[in-house]
This record gives C-alpha cells, structure tokens and sequence, in this order.
C-alpha cells in the first residue's frame, strides 16, 4: 500500500494532487478532522483529514479496510485478505 506519510503537514490540495500522480483513479475526498464517516470498504477511496489551516493532520490511506488489517494478527489478516478478490483491487 501507499505510504503518504510525507503529506502530514502539507495543504489538502496538495495532499491531493499528489496522490492522484501516484493513484490516478483514487477518489480522494478532503475532510475536517474529526469528520464521521462511513466505514464500508473502498479500494480506491482516500481520505485526506485536514485541521481549520487546510493542513494534512494525520497520513492519507487506501481505503478503511485495509488500514485496520495492521491491527489484526498476521493468520487473520491473511483470511481476510484471501476473500478479497483480487481482480476487485485497483491500484
């Protein structure tokens, strides 16, 4: 997966832009932090929080989904991960 770590700080729009060079059909969505959101499952969606000055606050990811595979042992997360189809994964 992307690592956007380097966009913490960094205006919305920038934050943006260059996920689009990396992931040209991701639906990147700019949002307050703190913003409730759904937590269905999206290949293609990033979320990009952003605090009152327009500045990146926390590191962009793929989807919902998969960030929250990091806190699952290794045997779930390969359960999981083999129920995804693969054809459905974009990148």
């Amino acid at each position: 997966m992307p690592n956007w770590e380097n966009l913490v700080g960094k205006t919305g729009d920038q934050a943006k832009a260059q996920i689009l060079s990396e992931m040209p059909n991701a639906d990147v969505i700019i949002l307050p932090e703190g913003s409730p959101c759904t937590r269905d499952y999206r290949i293609t969606r990033v979320r990009v929080f952003v605090n009152s000055e327009n500045k990146v606050v926390s590191a962009p990811h793929v989807g919902w989904f998969l960030n929250r595979l990091n806190s699952l042992s290794y045997s779930d997360q390969a359960v999981i991960q083999a129920k995804i189809p693969q054809s459905s994964i974009e990148y």
